[in-house]
């Protein structure tokens, strides 16, 4: 094991905070004393190491059990017959290979999960073993082997976050590799969870077979330039010789958009050094200098022969385009987005991550990590209190990590050319996203303050009657103090000690905690309840949505989400700072605050400007259709004159066609027909229905309350319900077995390959439920239909001339500020996109998408918009229920 410069032993060994740390991180015996688990009923104390290890692995599971305690041996019990009996196929012997050892030596009493504290003072005799053993290979068996072995190294320590990751450990040579613990995989009859392990198994396996990592000093790489003339001679080169390079910076915060943000320094990488120079430092250049070093600069960032790669690729993007004025071409990677792709599993694609487990660095970033976080309320970093030296060494250090990363991702994706084919489809897609961001979102900050003075007034009225009310004061004379609503604790003695009333549902069943979370509150007939409801609401709309809005809100009014591809297991997208994709829709009230705050167009703004949503319609049923082929349900789609979801609920609720409400609709689509698909079943189902629509007892069309309807058909009880909503599902599979056919199949094929991929080559990795499998390709597909739009039209936009822009997108909707002028030509461009263009690009699409329009007045708010349709006439109009034309959205609406 060869350990050079900066990345040695020392800089990778967890942070000792105190003695005791010190102690349980250091080679030795167990602390018997301090852990008591040794006179807590155990037969055998303080189990040796077993097995011969003479493949040179060491195994380290969780605790002995009643066998291992009676024998005085690990894994010999149920557990480890089941590991022994996986392994041997493979060509391992668990008791002649390997040399096993548990996180704590003596059985916890009743075999409950060792306790934090045990496995601490257990800790020094593993790695005594460790020392003495000398393993090439460490196999961490479980959760609690993970969180033993790497201790404070990461906050992460959970078995679904580094279950099949390998990793090299600097502190003592070995590849380290997590399995599932065996009687985790044994119990129950899993299929998934045990065709998954066996590969992670066998992949295990063949991994025995590397040579000790050759740690790298990537250090080494890095030179750092503090002199005009070596800036301005290192700029001209790479523009002359024109290498793939990687560009990383260290920049004031999050976002670039609000005044005063500077990027402070610049590292990039040739593909032998990074070079890193101070950019909008104060103090480092004269200001012609720092004209010279931008224009260089600023002509390598816009030249398409140069290569580009960023461990982000929209953060450099976003970070060039609105401080620098750079447009930037030539972007050929994103090694976090890859790192996305190759797995799927969430917090897996950071690059500190990345660089722990492909070249065992760790710690490098620790004196510099905390001048780069910004509390959450605020937009500025303290990065100008960071030691220059060693921040430009950590930006030289990321390009360097983030260079050798992309040589891995690349050998990875040569051999997987479905990966590949999603990552050129996700550089594409983070284009477009970069420029929505960059293009934000209006918002109108005198309303959101307005808002919040009036929602701090309602706040503070149900305050005071919630206080002031008879059950407060019955809660102060049963407890002897006063009662706080935003306490759990008051609320369980408020509603069931004070107030006698039965509890509907536990947070833990073992510990008889009553829940008092909304859904039981709301089912509680009491003005208290109602008002802590209320207020608890209101307090979420100020402090969450609001807050957040108030926070982003530039100089210039407006909004830019973070757009990331990097997040969801799905490989949808998702947003930060703030959140778009998460303002409130269910709650009207809640609703109508936030969104009536997103605006077309600011106060001054001469010109005609709306909002328009552009929305796939039934958009994941469709994307259903087509993985497939169902012909019963590609005949619904096909004929706009059915309707499956009204279809079901007249099955559900034994109703007519014509007797099915609005509101039984929608519950029989959100709460069978989807569930269904999904892969749940009927008894979650008719729980769901029963919730929603039978104890809230809505109407039917014609206004019989739903569960008189049902006493009729000799529907009682829930039992009743659910017998029938069995038999209702026998009927669904029988009509829908197209889709029953290729959820088995995709389950099946999931078992094989330890995937489940979709049509644009995404794969989601990791264990997954039935549910997750089939979900994963559907949502997916869904939303990169909604990309290719995107980026399409993106492309259209100035080729047509269009002021108009798109600046947001919401999983199957577009949102745009359209000028009233160029909208029916702006509208129909993106339809043939949408639904024309993309069925041409994808032969899989073998039924039709459709883009629904909704649109607001003129400079009115998100809260506005309505549904819209062309008449014959050319106008968008919006219609009542009776189908009368209710608005016409025209250049004087």
């Amino acid at each position: 094991m060869a350990l050079k410069g900066f990345f040695t032993i020392e800089s990778t060994k967890p942070k000792r905070n105190n003695l005791e740390n010190l102690r349980y991180n250091q080679p030795g015996e167990p602390d018997c004393a301090n852990c008591g688990l040794n006179k807590q009923g155990c037969k055998r104390p303080f189990i040796q190491p077993t097995g011969k290890g003479r493949r040179g692995i060491l195994g380290i599971a969780e605790a002995p059990g009643a066998t291992e305690d009676t024998m005085g041996q690990n894994l010999v019990g149920d557990a480890g017959t089941f590991l022994y009996n996986t392994l041997k196929p493979l060509g391992i012997d668990l008791y002649e290979d390997l040399l096993t050892i548990n996180s704590v030596n003596c059985r916890p009493p009743g075999n409950r999960k060792p306790t934090d504290h045990e496995m601490m003072c257990c800790r020094p005799f593993l790695l005594k073993t460790i020392e003495e053993f000398k393993p090439k290979h460490i196999w961490l068996f479980g959760g609690s082997a993970v969180s033993t072995y790497l201790r404070d190294r990461f906050k992460n320590k959970s078995i679904g976050r580094w279950v099949d990751i390998p990793f090299p450990d600097p502190e003592n040579g070995a590849w380290v590799t997590a399995q599932y613990h065996p009687s985790f995989v044994m119990r129950g009859k899993n299929d998934n969870l045990r065709a998954v392990n066996q590969k992670y198994l066998r992949k295990a396996v063949n991994r025995s077979l590397w040579a000790p990592y050759d740690f790298p000093d990537l250090q080494s790489q890095v030179t750092i330039l503090s002199e005009y003339k070596r800036v301005v001679f290192h700029l001209n080169r790479i523009l002359r010789t024109k290498p793939e390079i990687t560009i990383d910076y260290e920049t004031t915060g999050r976002k670039p958009y609000k005044i005063g943000h500077k990027i402070y320094c610049v590292s990039i990488d040739d593909g032998e050094r990074s070079y890193v120079f101070p950019l909008q430092r104060p103090g480092y250049w004269k200001e012609e200098e720092l004209r010279e070093i931008l224009r260089l600069y600023t002509a390598i960032l816009e030249d398409p022969e140069i290569l580009k790669t960023a461990q982000g690729r929209n953060y450099e993007d976003t970070w060039s385009t609105t401080i620098i004025g750079a447009k930037v071409k030539g972007w050929d990677w994103c090694t976090m987005g890859t790192a996305h792709l190759i797995d799927s599993r969430p917090k897996y694609s950071g690059l500190k991550f990345q660089g722990f487990i492909h070249f065992g660095i760790k710690g490098y970033e620790d004196e510099i990590k905390p001048f780069l976080e910004s509390d959450k309320n605020e937009e500025f970093n303290s990065i100008q209190n960071a030691p220059a030296e060693k921040l430009h060494l950590y930006c030289g250090t990321d390009t360097v990590i983030t260079r050798e990363l992309k040589k891995v991702q690349k050998k990875y994706l040569a051999d997987n050319p479905d990966l590949e084919r999603a990552r050129k489809f996700l550089m594409e897609g983070l284009w477009a996203l970069s420029k929505v961001q960059n293009e934000g979102i209006l918002a109108d900050k005198s309303y959101f303050e307005d808002q919040n003075l009036r929602l701090t007034k309602r706040i503070d009225r149900l305050e005071l009657k919630i206080y002031q009310s008879d059950e407060a004061e019955r809660f102060r004379r049963f407890t002897g103090k006063n009662f706080n609503y935003k306490s759990n604790k008051d609320l369980q003695i408020l509603f069931f000690k004070v107030l006698g009333l039965t509890p509907v549902k536990f947070t833990n069943e073992e510990e008889n905690n009553e829940s008092v979370d909304a859904e039981v509150i709301n089912g509680i007939d009491s003005p208290i309840a109602r008002d802590i409801l209320q207020c608890k609401k209101f307090i979420k709309i100020r402090d969450t949505y609001l807050a957040q809005f108030f926070r982003e809100i530039t100089e210039e009014g407006r909004i830019h989400p973070i757009q990331n591809l990097h997040i969801a297991t799905t490989h949808r997208s998702s947003q930060d700072h703030p959140n778009g994709q998460n303002i409130p829709v269910r709650d009207e009230e809640s609703k109508r605050i936030c969104r009536s705050g997103i605006v077309a167009s600011l106060k001054g703004e001469t010109e005609k400007i709306r909002i328009v949503e552009k929305d796939y319609g039934s958009q994941e049923v469709r994307i259903i259709a087509c993985y497939s082929e169902d012909p019963v349900l590609i005949s619904y789609i096909n004929d706009p004159t059915t309707d499956m979801h009204r279809d079901e609920a007249s099955g559900l609720f034994i109703l007519p066609k014509d007797r099915v409400s609005k509101m039984i609709r929608f519950y029989s689509k959100n709460c069978w027909v989807f569930p269904e698909f999904y892969k749940s079943y009927y008894v979650n189902c008719a729980k769901d229905l029963w919730k929603n629509v039978i104890e809230p007892n809505l109407k039917t069309s014609d206004g019989e309350p739903i569960q008189e309807h049902l006493k009729s058909k000799g529907i009682y009880t829930k039992g009743s319900f659910e017998e029938h909503c069995k038999k209702v599902e026998g009927y669904f599979w029988d009509k829908y077995k197209g889709v029953k056919k290729w959820q088995d199949q995709v389950i099946k094929k999931y078992q094989t390959l330890g995937y489940v991929e979709s049509f644009f080559g995404h794969r989601r990795t990791g264990y997954l439920s039935p549910n997750d499998i089939v979900n994963s390709p559907i949502q997916g597909t869904a939303f990169h239909c909604l990309l290719w739009t995107l980026k399409e039209a993106m492309k259209r936009i100035p080729e047509h001339g269009f002021k108009s822009r798109i600046n947001n997108q919401i999983h199957d909707s577009l949102n745009s500020r359209v000028y009233v002028e160029e909208q029916t030509p702006y509208i129909q461009m993106i339809q043939q996109i949408a639904e024309v263009e993309i069925r041409k690009e994808f032969s899989w699409l073998i039924v039709p998408l459709i883009l629904e329009i909704e649109m607001t007045p003129i400079g009115g708010s998100w809260y506005q918009k309505e549904e819209v349709t062309l008449n014959d006439k050319g106008q968008w109009c919006s219609y009542n229920k009776d189908k009368t034309v209710k608005h016409v959205y025209d250049e004087n609406y």
